[in-house]
């Protein structure tokens, strides 16, 4: 995977780091390659799947998120 990153890299392509409002549980391509929550150690995929459903509209900030 490391090979594949620093060659996406060279050639331009962007990453995004894991995104409470735009990851999910695969990577996703939207401006660049948006990396999936199960990159974080110690998420699992129960976690991300309440995330997932939880989110809908996107959460607006912290407060939300921890509301939800």
């Amino acid at each position: 995977t490391k090979e594949y990153i620093m060659e996406a890299k060279s050639l331009g392509i962007k990453f995004i780091s894991p995104s409470i409002n735009l990851s999910n549980d695969i990577y996703k391509i939207d401006n660049g390659i948006i990396l999936p929550f199960n990159l974080i150690s110690g998420i699992n995929y129960n976690t991300i799947k309440m995330v997932l459903e939880n989110r809908k509209d996107g959460y607006i900030d912290i407060y939300d998120f921890l509301s939800k």
